[in-house]
This record gives structure tokens, C-alpha cells and sequence, in this order.
């Protein structure tokens, strides 16, 4: 059989017939479910098939095939895979009317649950089962339902995520592309026709996982519904197949591929064995347009929102895994690649999942230039979603949905990046090259965290407006985990001369109110430096990457030299500056060092009352002193407001690289993620934590980990807090 005769068998009209054949099916189905409530929808089907639900021998098949209401439906089955010239056609009805059984009961559940407003939050996981079947249909790796609106692109659902194509998924931008391919191509089409031919597509992207991957062709199958005109709107939904087709991985692509003609120069892309597939999905395409219409502002909403997130668990007990200060860059890809593939999926001694994974701060290692550092997000981008596999897959096959909602990311000062500045800064891996006050005049925060922001929306989907118009701040609600989570930016104040300053909003927290219906959320902040944080600015301007552990002392006993007056204390100064070189000098530091040079000068020249280089040393470190008591003094502030104006419990945060508690104000940093200065990095050790919360018993605990690749963890009990009541 020709092309033409396919079109021509595969015509829209012909769904009608079986949108009534799977509609007769599932009233059938129904009934018989509610006397068999453990019958399978396979099993029906196939009892459907042999007649054994009405008591007709088998070899009369055949006959009452053509006697009973199902009667076309079936027909028009055999008939299509006469055409398809498959063998063992009873298996193959089966398996196509099953699925079509399951499809339609999907969209009938979604249709009741609509109109129940205390069923809108399982709309979001009703659509992503729908995905599911769509995806399994069309035998692709992942299924979207996609919105067009005045030109205006918005994902509303995927199916679960396949883990084979986890680095390639699509983006806002890909659907952009589909959408102005399918533009072109459907002009090219006569205007008369109406075969399911014109209605699906196949076209072709490049989707890059990471900086350090190959590009991937990525298949697509279109297929556009038209919604009513007067709405503007059109629905598609794109399936994407496995990888690179010519990789060999997946020959039945392969062989797609290599007879695909060119989209934009035949009206015909499709060949019969597609054209059945979609005609099984457009014979539904009424209902899925209705249902799809009903729920669109909740399935909107889902895209920014996190409310309807469940938990994975007791609905009463809430795990959450706390990192912090991963600080990624190349050289240790490999190392974190096998612990991640080894992470513990579930608690320590428990048959628990984590319900949600926090960062508070510092994903990447920041000290580099820019391009290092755009480098460094693609690589925390593919290890993240390697996390996310970890943790939340089915079998190591499929990644649900809403994994993007479970993982918080914050920003912390190794986030910032004012672009070019940064290359400028960051000579010989020095931290800064000399004193200065940041401002917010230095940039936005677009301009300060651009890498961050182009991460967290590649890896997450988040909106860069939205971060960009609140400073990176953000405050979020887990209805169905009764939970609030609120995001500060401590970084704001970053500048090219100072990347550690701490500078918050102090406004900020009293412009947020908890939703009267949400009294009695617990809430939890997220900040990178929290109150038990004692910034030292003078040591942050003058530490390197090479002398960072050994400087915080020196340069104290620096600043207190610089506070000794130089005409009256000079004998005293002359006895502790010596001593302070020659610390220095052991610690093997040269002249360069911003640090020796400094208390080198001021040993030679500090007697001059009138020499301006020793007096501008004596300046920055006074203001070094006055900047972070200022700003220690607003942390701490914002810090209050949060828990008077926010009835803030439990504060989570990071930057000290080591596990510190203040059971007092319920605020715990995390540890450095792993060691990046041990020599043997063959089982080097990890560090997390886990925040447990029963919120029935109105009790927690934060309970800190160290971890070996392959082995157990081990709680680290001396920095644990255990037990406590939620205040």
C-alpha cells in the first residue's frame, strides 16, 4: 500500500469511530470494576477479546465480533494491522485497546477531579499519568502538553522524566522552535487537507547536557490539537525519542531517522505505523482538549508554584536533606560523580526518602574567571540531576515530575559573578587585589549572579524575573506538607572587591506575611549566612586560595598591631610586627602575597606619621572592622524580624564549612560538602545533613552525617540536635 492509500485510511474522521468504541469500552469497564475491584485494565480487555465476560466460546470470536456494540471498533483494529502486516493481531489489539482504556479513564478521573476543588492538587499528577500513557503510546522517552497563547510558550505537563535523556530535556526555548518550524511547515500543506499526516510532525534538536558533552540529536513528534478559535490557543504535544539516533543505541530510531524526508520540503513525514499511534491519540483529542481547558489555570499555576508538591511518605513526617558549600569545579567532578551514584537514598537506618533536598549556598567554586566559572554550573547541573536520579527515580528508569520542585538552591558569595569584573579581580587566585567599599551600584542582581540565575533556570526551570525583581529572594509554600520555606539572598551586596560581604534586605522580611490559611505551616529559612556567622572582612580581603586556612589568625594579630598608636607604642609594635613576619615567612608565603606585603611595608615605614601607604593600610582594616560589625548587626536583626514577623522556626544555612548549631534561635550550618584539600581523594570524606520533622508530634531533629564513597554514614553526634520541640 502507497503513501496516498495510507493518508487516506488515516483520514481525522476516522477517530470518531474509535472515540465511540473506547467510550462504549470503558462504560463497560466500569460496570464490571465495580464487581471486580481487583481486575486489571489488561485483564478486562483481554476477557473483552475471548468473550469470557459474556460466556462465548472462543471459536465464535469472530462472529460476535460483528454481533456486539464494539463490533467497528474492533474491525477498524484488525483492519489497521492488516495494513501494518503484523503477525499475532489478538496480542496487538489487546495492547492498543488497553492503552486507549486507560487514556480514557485517565481524562474521565481528571474530568471529576476538576470540579472537586479539594482534588486541584493531585490535577498536576493526574496530567503527568496522562503524559505517562501518551508517552508509552507513541513509544517515546518523554511526552510535553504544551500551550501556546499570543505567542506566548507554556509547559503544562511532562510525563516522568526518562533518566536516559534526564541532560537533554527540552526547554521554553526548543518549544519556541518547534512552534516556528511548525509555522513554516504547515504552509507549505494544501489548505483542503485533512489527514492525520497534517496534523503530526517530525522534526529535529540540539539539546547540550553540559560544557563538557556532546551535542544530542534529539527525534521529535509533533502533534498540534486545535482548540476552539475563538480561545487563540493551540495545545501541542511534542514526544522526544532517545538520544543521538545514529549512536546505535536505539536502531528503531535509527531506521526512522535515516527514511525521514526533509519535514519542509513533503506533506507526507509520517509512515503508517506513526500515523496509528497518533490516530489513537487524536481519536481522544475532544476530551483531552476539554480537560485540559478546565484544569489550565491549575496546571499554570503548577509551574510556579510548589503547593501541590506531596510527600513522599507519612504525610506527617517530613525528610529533608541539607547540603551545603559544594563548591564543584572540574578537577573533582569525578570524585563527587561516584559518591553521588552511591548517595544514600534513603535516612541512615531508615526505609525513609528525603521529600525535599536543600543547598544553602556556594554550588560552585567561584574563584576564576568567568568562563571558569560558566564551566563549574555545567558541571554542578549534570551532578545535580545525577542527585536527583539518585534520590527520586522508579528502578533507575523514570524521575517523577515534580523533582525540580523538591531541590532549593540559594546563592552564596562563590555564586557571584559580575562578569568581566570577575576576571579582573581574581588574578594568581587571589580573592581580591585591594580595598574597597561594594555597592549596589556596581550592578543588579542580574549582572552580579548572571551564571547562577542562567543555572538554576536550566537545571530547575525557575523564572529569572521573578528572582531578578526580588533579589533572589523567594518565599514558597508546600501545602499538601503543610511547610513554608523561605529564601534569602545574604549575598546581595557582593562587589568585585569583596565577594564575602554579607548584605541583606533588611526590609525584606517585613514585607512578607504568612497566608492566613497558612498559621499553622511550619516555616524554615534558607539563608547562606546565618546569625551564627562572625564575618571578618579584613581576612576575606586578604586570604587567597592557597593561604585561606592559615590566614584568619595572622591577620588578627595584624589588626591588632594597626590599632597600637605609631608614636607612642612604637617598641611594642616594632616586637609584634617582627614576630608577625616571621610567622609569615614560616608559612612559606611570598612577597607577593597581598597579606606579606602589607605587614612588610608597615614594618619598614610605620614610624613615617606621614606616610599615606601605611596610613591606608591602617584605613581599610578600620573599615574593614566597621563594615562587618554594621552588617553582622543587620544579619542579626533580619534574623529577628524573620521570627516576630514570620513566626520563623527552624534556619538552615552554610559558609563556615563546618557543622554549627544554635539550639537557642534553632539555627544549623552545614559542613563543607567534601575535603577539597586532602591529598588522598580516593574515599575522601562527605559531608550532609538531615532535618527530620514530625509535625503531629510537633518535635524535630537535625542530625549532621560525614560519608565514605560505598560506605555507611556516620553521624557526627556531637554537633547533632535531637528531639526538640518546634518552637
Amino acid at each position: 500500500m502507497d503513501l496516498q492509500q495510507i493518508k487516506q485510511v488515516n483520514y481525522l474522521e476516522n477517530t470518531v469511530l474509535l472515540s465511540r468504541g473506547v467510550a462504549r469500552m470503558h462504560e463497560l469497564w466500569r460496570k464490571d470494576s465495580q464487581k471486580k475491584p481487583d481486575i486489571t485494565y489488561e485483564q478486562f480487555v483481554n476477557d473483552l477479546v475471548n468473550n469470557a465476560l459474556y460466556k462465548i466460546p472462543p471459536e465464535t470470536t469472530s462472529q460476535w465480533r460483528h454481533q456486539n456494540s464494539l463490533k467497528d471498533f474492533f474491525v477498524f483494529l484488525e483492519h489497521d494491522l492488516k495494513l501494518c502486516n503484523k503477525k499475532d493481531s489478538e496480542v496487538e489489539i489487546i495492547k492498543r485497546a488497553e492503552k486507549l482504556l486507560r487514556l480514557f479513564d485517565c481524562l474521565e478521573n481528571i474530568d471529576n477531579n476538576c470540579v472537586d476543588s479539594e482534588k486541584h492538587s493531585s490535577i498536576p499528577y493526574d496530567f503527568e499519568r496522562l503524559c505517562n500513557i501518551m508517552n508509552e503510546i507513541a513509544g517515546s522517552e518523554m511526552c510535553y502538553l504544551i500551550l501556546f497563547h499570543d505567542n506566548n510558550i507554556t509547559p503544562l505537563s511532562t510525563s516522568s522524566f526518562s533518566v536516559e535523556i534526564l541532560n537533554y530535556v527540552l526547554d521554553k526555548f526548543d518549544f519556541h522552535a518547534i512552534h516556528n518550524e511548525w509555522g513554516r511547515s504547515r504552509e507549505k500543506r494544501d489548505a483542503g487537507s485533512a489527514p492525520i499526516a497534517d496534523t503530526i510532525k517530525w522534526s529535529k534538536i540540539w539539546k547540550k547536557s553540559s560544557q563538557e558533552s556532546a551535542y544530542c540529536l534529539t527525534p521529535l513528534l509533533t502533534l498540534c490539537l486545535d482548540v476552539p478559535k475563538e480561545a487563540n490557543e493551540k495545545l501541542y504535544i511534542v514526544f522526544q525519542y532517545y538520544n543521538d539516533p545514529h549512536s546505535g543505541k536505539n536502531p528503531e530510531i535509527k531506521e526512522i531517522w535515516d527514511d525521514r524526508p526533509d519535514p519542509l520540503s513533503s506533506a507526507c513525514e509520517v509512515d503508517n505505523t506513526d500515523l496509528e499511534k497518533m490516530r489513537d491519540l487524536l481519536s481522544l483529542r475532544t476530551k483531552l482538549v476539554s480537560v485540559t481547558i478546565k484544569c489550565l489555570n491549575t496546571l499554570i499555576l503548577s509551574q510556579t508554584t510548589c503547593r501541590y508538591v506531596r510527600p513522599l511518605g507519612d504525610k506527617n513526617i517530613l525528610n529533608i536533606l541539607h547540603l551545603t558549600d559544594l563548591h564543584i569545579k572540574t578537577k573533582d567532578k569525578d570524585n563527587l560523580k561516584r559518591f553521588i551514584e552511591q548517595f544514600p537514598v534513603f535516612l541512615p537506618e531508615k526505609k525513609q526518602r528525603y521529600d525535599l533536598v536543600v543547598i544553602t549556598g556556594d554550588v560552585v567554586q567561584g574563584q576564576g574567571s568567568a568562563g571558569v566559572l560558566e564551566e563549574h554550573y555545567f558541571i554542578a547541573d549534570e551532578l545535580l540531576r545525577a542527585l536527583a536520579k539518585r534520590l527520586w527515580s522508579e528502578d533507575d528508569k523514570v524521575l517523577r515530575a515534580d523533582w525540580r520542585k523538591r531541590l532549593i538552591i540559594i546563592p552564596g558569595n562563590h555564586d557571584y559573578a559580575a562578569m568581566n569584573e570577575l576576571e579582573v579581580v581574581h588574578q594568581k587566585g587571589l580573592r581580591s587585589t585591594g580595598a574597597g567599599r561594594p555597592s549596589r551600584k556596581e550592578g543588579g542582581p542580574m549582572v552580579k549572579f548572571a551564571y547562577f540565575l542562567h543555572f538554576v533556570h536550566r537545571l530547575l526551570g525557575i523564572d529569572i524575573e521573578s528572582q531578578i525583581n526580588n533579589w533572589l529572594n523567594s518565599d514558597q509554600y508546600y501545602d499538601q506538607m503543610k511547610l513554608r520555606i523561605i529564601c534569602l539572598n545574604t549575598n546581595a551586596g557582593a562587589g568585585p572587591l569583596r565577594n564575602n560581604k554579607v548584605h541583606i534586605d533588611k526590609d525584606y522580611p517585613k514585607k512578607l506575611k504568612k497566608a492566613p490559611s497558612c498559621e499553622d505551616y511550619l516555616t524554615i529559612c534558607l539563608a547562606h549566612h546565618t546569625d551564627n556567622y562572625k564575618p571578618d572582612y579584613a581576612v576575606d580581603r586578604y586570604a587567597s586560595a592557597k593561604t585561606w586556612e592559615i590566614v584568619g589568625d595572622l591577620v588578627k594579630k595584624f589588626r591588632d598591631i594597626l590599632k597600637l598608636d605609631p608614636t607612642k607604642d612604637q617598641e611594642e609594635i616594632q616586637n609584634k610586627i617582627d614576630g608577625l613576619v616571621a610567622a609569615l615567612l614560616n608559612e612559606d608565603l611570598d612577597a607577593e602575597d597581598p597579606l606579606m606585603a602589607d605587614c612588610t611595608y608597615y614594618k619598614d615605614n610605620f614610624r613615617d606619621t606621614e606616610d599615606e601607604r601605611c596610613e591606608s593600610i591602617r584605613s581599610a582594616m578600620m573599615r574593614d572592622d566597621k563594615m562587618q560589625e554594621e552588617d553582622k548587626k543587620k544579619l542579626t536583626e533580619v534574623f529577628k524580624d524573620l521570627k516576630k514577623e514570620n513566626g520563623t522556626e527552624i534556619i538552615l544555612g552554610g559558609h563556615v564549612h563546618e557543622f554549627k548549631k544554635s539550639q537557642s534561635t534553632h539555627t544549623y550550618d552545614g559542613s563543607l560538602f567534601y575535603d577539597t584539600g586532602r591529598k588522598e581523594k580516593k574515599n575522601m570524606p562527605f559531608a550532609f545533613a538531615v532535618l527530620c520533622i514530625n509535625q503531629s508530634k510537633m518535635k524535630y531533629s537535625w542530625i549532621p552525617y560525614h560519608c565514605e564513597v560505598g560506605k555507611p554514614p556516620v553521624e557526627f553526634s556531637e554537633h547533632a540536635a535531637k528531639n526538640l520541640s518546634i518552637p
